[in-house]
């Protein structure tokens, strides 16, 4: 029987989250793999592919950081349901320096995200980090769009604007709450113009 290091031991257990733990958010260990030996690298890729994948198992596989975690990693950026596993995957691509068209792909998470556990906040980071004038169309369109997420989306869509120095300013949160899914048209639509005014853009209605 193949024995482990201590830490393989530590990372294995910490895989093992109660429910408590699920919803609190709470990761896998991370100190403990990047303690684990060369030889049992394979070993928890392996574990990590069989499981569900979620932005822990893509945390866990960023950190091994070989080949075979890597192709993990594009393969999860695929994600076919979620948005969170998408943009987590792309959040690694991205710091390994090697997320091709990220532009293109963050641009269709933005106009899609509907709720913030969609990723919204990993979406908003990669935004701040990319803040081109399609990136920021995109953000107009989210805000837009009547979701969950629009208020978020105006906010960071202002603060890459230079319109405030905050990514949420509380200054302009009577304008950022006109745009919640609940508002009624009159409300949301006084809320988009006035966002437009603020950034001095047009929404480009063709990107949907």
């Amino acid at each position: 029987m193949k024995q482990h290091t201590p830490a393989f031991e530590r990372f294995v257990a910490s895989t093992r989250l109660d429910q408590d733990q699920w919803r609190d958010g709470v990761g896998y260990d991370l100190k403990a793999l990047e303690e684990i030996s060369v030889s049992e690298r394979a070993e928890a890729v392996k574990l990590l592919t069989g499981l569900s994948i979620t932005w822990r198992e893509v945390e866990a596989l960023a950190v091994i950081d070989d080949d075979a975690a890597r192709a993990a990693v594009d393969e999860a950026s695929k994600h076919y349901t979620s948005f969170d596993v998408r943009l987590a995957a792309a959040a690694v691509m991205n710091r390994q320096g090697r997320l091709l068209e990220n532009e293109p792909f963050l641009c269709r998470e933005l106009r899609n995200v509907w709720k913030p556990t969609d990723g919204l906040e990993r979406a908003l980071v990669l935004a701040q980090e990319h803040p081109s004038e399609t990136v920021k169309q995109a953000l107009l369109y989210a805000s837009y769009n009547g979701t969950e997420c629009a208020p978020h989306c105006a906010a960071m869509l202002c603060f890459l604007c230079k319109v405030t120095d905050d990514p949420f300013d509380w200054n302009l949160r009577p304008v950022f709450l006109k745009l919640g899914l609940h508002n009624n048209y009159y409300e949301r639509k006084e809320g988009f113009e006035k966002l437009c005014e603020l950034v001095k853009m047009t929404l480009d209605a063709s990107q949907g």
